[in-house]
Parts: structure tokens; sequence; C-alpha cells
């Protein structure tokens, strides 16, 4: 391999991570903390706070911050969420199943991989990035949102069901049990309870709503009787969004848009029902129940329920995601403080300062020139591996940071065995300095390969089976160890080459090695 094509490689790949780091250091040493936490906010409710020239920075770092070194939860800090799948409808809807546990793994794993998915999609409509969400156990899912510091509306948007339903209210029966209804909208007369289900129907209600459903009794509130069959679901929604509500002053509602196979139901439905109420059902509560005036062939409609500007887009980003399979609950949450995360991330790269430190002082005092190849050879090193993490779409964590800093230890040590080995072949087989760094490459090469190829298969497997800090540990181990390899064996002896080549290794020879 030539010089000319080694030193095109060497350029090449420095030339490429700084582009690649660039844009990381102008968010994160140019840009203010205060700008960096509203662009990490799916709101923008502080921007009118800022001076024009943060203004000016926060276009700039909304355009920078999907390009950039992204931080995990624990340096940046966040929200950490644990759901967990309550799989008992399966069962009641499955006469093959008896308990949860007679439904088989490879039907669990199915719906907690669709959970997977609803969530990442909500979650990314939201205006959210660099979340992580994955799998825990049989039933578990955990999920982390680096930057955010309330659950108020997360929370609801993860564990919201999302499950939409349209069918025609039995106006009789709903004006017959309304006599029978508590203050509170409970039924309890058993007589008309069976009644009911002897018709086929079934009763919702919602305590909130505010519409009413006109029956020959007059208007009834919050709830109603249901025929049982299901005319549609929410699967046929092709788009949703918020919309001012021109009923109720300041409210919004959620207008949604049904696909063409939606649309023809619903075409069919509104046809055959028309003067009837078509009950629109989420999640099992009672939204709305607007009258069938005529056909409806445009596949458009609305779901009202006094819903405030920020729950009528979060509804809105849940039926575009489509309902979760089986209902999720949240079991656990924890906010990682933002103070506490910049804190670890000083420690930590304030371990990582003074171990580099040490290396290099000792590289110097034992190899002189070739210890200041090693140190430049790390410098490279951390930078190659910081920009790789960019476009690979890895995170930087704290386990992390310790990954970076074993492999700079794993690559000095791969200068040590290199470095030995050429004072071997200068003081033991009393060769020249020249042909002893030829053959002291060679002899280390099998050496530092045979040692960073079991390392490599490790880091491989923790970063595949691995999760949280482990993972993050891994990742940067991995790209480590084969950047590592590359500055030690490609770059530093592309220099000794050149040395070698304009006779600087023959005349200091005593301060090479």
């Amino acid at each position: 391999m030539s010089k000319a094509f080694r030193l095109m490689v060497i350029v090449i790949i420095i030339g490429l991570s700084v582009y690649s780091i660039w844009d990381s250091y102008n968010y994160y040493f140019k840009l203010s903390p205060d700008v960096r936490r509203i662009v990490n906010e799916p709101n923008y409710s502080s921007y009118d706070e800022l001076s024009y020239e943060e203004k000016q920075q926060f276009t700039t770092a909304t355009n920078l911050k999907d390009d950039v070194v992204q931080l995990g939860l624990d340096i940046k800090g966040g929200i950490h969420v644990v759901v967990e799948a309550d799989f008992s409808n399966v069962v009641a809807e499955n006469t093959n199943y008896n308990t949860v546990k007679d439904i088989p793994d490879e039907v669990k794993d199915a719906m907690l991989e669709q959970i997977i998915i609803k969530i990442e999609q909500r979650i990314n409509e939201y205006g959210l990035s660099e979340t992580t969400i994955r799998r825990v156990g049989q039933k578990r899912i955990t999920v982390e949102i680096p930057g955010m510091s309330s659950f108020t509306d997360i929370e609801s948007l993860i564990e919201q069901q999302g499950q939409l339903r349209f069918q025609i209210v039995n106006k009789e029966l709903t004006a017959e049990a309304y006599n029978y209804m508590t203050d509170d909208l409970q039924l309890t007369n058993k007589e008309m309870l069976a009644k009911i289900k002897k018709e086929g129907c079934e009763l919702t209600t919602n305590v909130k709503s505010g519409f009413g459903i006109p029956t020959e009794q007059g208007m009834v509130y919050g709830f109603a009787v249901l025929k049982t069959n299901i005319e549609m679901t929410g699967e046929a929604i092709e788009e949703a969004k918020k919309t001012f509500d021109s009923q109720r002053a300041g409210g919004y509602q959620v207008s949604f848009q049904l696909d063409s196979e939606g649309r023809a139901r619903f075409a069919k439905v509104t046809a055959a029902n028309k003067g009837e109420n078509l009950a629109i059902i989420l999640d099992d509560r009672l939204m709305s129940a607007p009258t069938i005036r005529d056909v409806i062939a445009g596949g458009q409609g609305v779901i009202t329920g006094n819903f405030s500007k920020t729950k009528a887009a979060r509804l809105a980003l849940v039926l575009k995601s489509g309902a979760l399979p089986v209902k999720i609950a949240v079991v656990s949450k924890d906010v990682v403080n933002a103070t506490l995360g910049d804190e670890l991330l000083k420690k930590g790269l304030r371990a990582m300062f003074w171990g580099v430190l040490a290396i290099v002082i000792f590289m110097l005092l034992r190899y002189r020139f070739s210890g200041f190849l090693a140190a430049l050879a790390l410098a490279l090193n951390g930078l190659i591996i910081l920009a790789t993490l960019i476009p690979l779409g890895l995170t930087l964590t704290l386990p992390g940071i310790a990954g970076l800093l074993l492999t700079m230890g794993m690559a000095v040590d791969a200068n040590v065995i290199i470095y030995e080995r050429i004072r071997e072949e200068i003081f033991v087989a009393r060769r020249y300095i020249y042909d002893a760094i030829g053959v002291g490459y060679q002899k280390a090469f099998w050496t530092i390969f045979d040692a960073n190829i079991t390392t490599l298969i490790a880091a491989f497997i923790l970063a595949n089976y691995g999760s949280g800090p482990i993972k993050g540990f891994a990742n940067t181990l991995f790209i480590g160890i084969i950047v590592s390899m590359f500055t030690s064996l490609f770059c530093t002896r592309y220099i000794y080459d050149e040395l070698i080549d304009k006779n600087i290794i023959k005349t200091y020879s005593k301060l090479i090695v």
C-alpha cells in the first residue's frame, strides 16, 4: 500500500470526523443552555422570553439538534417511565386461553413489539427526539426521554390505548334507562340491566360529556345504551388533527379523515341509519353521539369532548398512530434532574481528562517522541469515536464515557506492545532503527489483533443483547476498538515511514524510542 494512498485515507477520515463533530461543537459550546433546553421541549412556551440574539440562536439550534452527538438520560436529564402490558383482555376475547399464562410467548412478543412501535410513533409526532424505548422481560417496556422534566403530557400520551369504535345508539332503551340512572350515572336496577343485555345492547357513560341524545322523553346527557354491533373502528382513520370547536368558546375538538375503505364503510353505515345517533366510543368512554342527518360520503368526522388544546392535540396523535393491542399502565416513573446530569458529566469528563493526562505523561517519559505519537493517536482516537456516534444514531452516556476511556487505555496498550517490540529488535536483535520499526510493527500486529478481536466479540454481544448502561458502554467500546487499531497500526506507522524516508529517524534515533 503506497504512502500516498495511506495519507489520503488518513486525511479523508480526519476530515470527515471534523466535519461530523463540528455541528456538535457549535451546538454545545456556542449556544446558551436556555436555548438548547427550549429547543428540546415539544412546546415552545418560553420562546417569547428569549432575547433577540437568543432567538437567532434558537433557529440555529433547531437546525443543528438532530445532527449532533446525542447525550443520554444520565447526562442530559429527563424522564424514565416503565409501563406494563395487561393481557387479560386477550384472554377475555379468545376462548383458546383460560389464563394469561396460556397465551403463547410469540403472541405476547408480537403485541409488545406493536406497543413499542405505537409509542414511538406517538412520541415522535409529539415533537420529541432522542427517545429510547425497549423491552424489559415478558410484559414491561421502558421509555427514556432526555430533556423532559414533566410527566403530565407524556404519561397519558404513552398509556392511552386509543381504541376508537362507532356504534348505533338504541334511543328507546336509552330513554327507559334514564328513569333508573342515579345522579352519578350508575345503573343498579337489575331488571333494566337484564333487559339491556337481553336486547343485545350495552351501557356506556362519560360523566364529563356535555352532549345530549334526543329521545321521546327529552334530552339524555352523559350516557347511552348502544347496540353491541361495532359499525367501524379507528383503524380506518387516515389523518387526525386538533381544530377549534365552534360550539364551545375556546374549546377544541379532534377532526379525522378516513381512508378509502373507511369512507365507503362510513357512507354505508350512515345511509342505513339516517335519523339515528352514532356513538363515538374512545377507550370505553362515550365521547359524543351526533345524529345522522344524511349520508356522509366524504369520510370526515369530529370527536368532541370539551378538550383543551393540549388534550386535543394529544388525542389526535394517539388516533393517527393507531390503538395499542392491549392496555398498558405506568408502573414506575423517575425524573433525572438535569443539574445532576451536568454534575455527573463534569465528573466523568474530569476523570477522563486526568486519566488521559496520566497516560500521556507516562508515554512521554517512557517512550519520548514515540510517546508523543501515542498521545497524538489518542486525540485522533477520541475525535473519530465521537464523530462516529452521530451517523450511527448512538447516544453518549456516562457508561459510554467509561467505555471511551477504557478504549483509550487499550489503544495505548497497543502502542506499548509496538514500542517494546521495536526496543527488543534494537537492543536484543541489534537491528538498525528503521529495520527495527518495520519488524516491530509486523510482530506486534497479530498480538494486538488477537487481543482486540476477543474484546470486540464481547463488546458486540453486549451491544446487541445488553440494555441501558451496558449498551452505552458496549457501543463506545466496540467502535473504540476498531478505531484504536486504525490509529495505532495505521496512522502511527505512516508517520514512522515518513520519518524514515526523510532520514529523521536515523539522525534522532535516541529520541525516537
